[in-house]
């Protein structure tokens, strides 16, 4: 059955409050503690135990709930999702843990397209220090990848969550593991049940995650590059990407293990990480508004797109007025009412029945032709960086950014 808001659990320990998802054979609940704390409540599915074809499995899914609940207890870290407690409901093994509210890294690519290299490592960097405590326990993580990373909403801390494939590990013995990872962020070694495994095993799952990050493409597959399918290096598809992070990106992910680097304090060596991070850090926790931005146009047909980045400009006391069109822009512009400091559009938009791909291109020209003086800035995802600048400063705009970091130097704030 599937537990209703009100079901209390664990002797009304738990009380639950939705449902938050199912995979391929759990399924995850936000609850409440009796604290009033929320908590996030996982299980199996009902059918996996009642499923006569999974009954010679039933004793080993109770097992690997447990073990997975003693793995993360063991790993105590503030970069890793901590669990609160182990029980069963009837015949349903639970783990209790914390509730992480946030956005995982997959979603905030899918959202805002490849991340700004200092952005990306300080994310990785964070995760590469959990899984050095991972490590010093004996375990492999095994499914690094950026469904599996959090970012804490309102902070810059990246958690590491589902411990599911989680098992213990003799450094280069050759060991029998059940199958279990990610296409495009598994290693070959864990497609073999029997196969020498290693803190390498979860550095190329690391340096994979810096690979999406940096360029938007989920790299080959392990299996795919067995078939003589080479990998492209990740420069090829951003090349905005320094050669120092191309390369530590493909060593990470070197086909044979022993070419990789074979511990992550190793392989973070190569991403000179600390500074690189600590300056992203720095850059913003020290966020001020420049004396002459207070208030802000933000022209966009789904303000959703950029809910992370008005927020942070909100938090530091700048205006942000959001309209969906460049008449609705015009016309705000037009109020003597709202005096404005600088104006923001995204590049393509639906505007009235037609989808225009120049849209903020045409706006440029609009606010331009109309005489007014203030800065324009184009906050878009493109692959043609350089085009796209030159067609926004010919249109009279002032800059193109990509990243929030980007645009918040454009817009002089420090």
């Amino acid at each position: 059955m599937v537990w209703a808001s009100g079901q209390p659990l664990y002797g009304g320990r738990y009380v639950i409050e939705k449902e938050l998802g199912k995979g391929g054979f759990g399924i995850t609940y936000l609850a409440r503690n009796q604290n009033g704390n929320v908590v996030v409540i996982k299980t199996l599915k009902d059918e996996v135990l009642n499923d006569p074809n999974f009954a010679e499995f039933r004793d080993k899914f109770d097992r690997d709930f447990r073990n997975e609940a003693l793995r993360l207890a063991l790993c105590k870290h503030p970069h890793i999702v901590q669990v609160e407690n182990a029980f069963h409901e009837g015949s349903l093994p639970c783990i209790a843990m914390e509730y992480i509210e946030g956005e995982d890294l997959w979603k905030r690519v899918k959202r805002r397209g490849a991340l700004e290299e200092v952005e990306a490592l300080h994310y990785i960097q964070q995760i590469g220090e959990a899984l050095k405590v991972i490590h010093g326990k004996g375990l492999l993580h095994r499914d690094v990848k950026p469904q599996n990373i959090i970012v804490r909403s309102g902070t810059l801390e990246a958690v590491l969550i589902d411990f599911g494939l989680a098992r213990e590990f003799i450094p280069d013995a050759i060991q029998t593991q059940t199958l279990g990872g990610s296409n495009g962020f598994s290693p070959i070694e864990q497609y073999a049940e029997k196969a020498k495994r290693g803190e390498y095993t979860d550095v190329y799952a690391l340096a994979a995650t810096l690979y999406y990050l940096v360029t938007q493409k989920v790299p080959n597959p392990s299996f795919v590059r067995a078939a003589k399918v080479p990998l492209i290096p990740p420069k090829q598809l951003n090349p905005l990407i320094s050669d120092r992070i191309n390369l530590a990106i493909l060593k990470g992910m070197a086909f044979e293990s022993d070419e990789r680097s074979q511990s992550v304090s190793e392989w973070l060596k190569l991403i000179a990480v600390g500074n690189r991070a600590s300056n992203f850090q720095q850059l913003k926790s020290d966020l001020k508004p420049s004396a002459n931005t207070r208030r802000i146009l933000w022209v966009d047909d789904n303000p959703a797109n950029n809910a992370s980045e008005v927020a942070q400009l909100q938090k530091i006391g700048i205006d942000v007025v959001q309209v969906l069109s460049t008449s609705q822009a015009m016309q705000a512009l037009s109020s003597t009412n709202l005096p404005f400091d600088a104006v923001i559009s995204d590049l393509a938009r639906q505007e009235g029945n037609l989808f225009r791909y120049n849209a903020g291109i045409a706006l440029i020209k609009a606010i331009r032709d109309a005489g007014i003086a203030l800065p324009i800035f184009i906050y878009t995802i493109t692959r043609d960086f350089i085009k796209t600048q030159k067609e926004v400063l010919a249109a009279g705009g002032n800059g193109v950014a990509f990243s929030d970091e980007a645009l918040f130097k454009l817009l002089g704030i420090r």
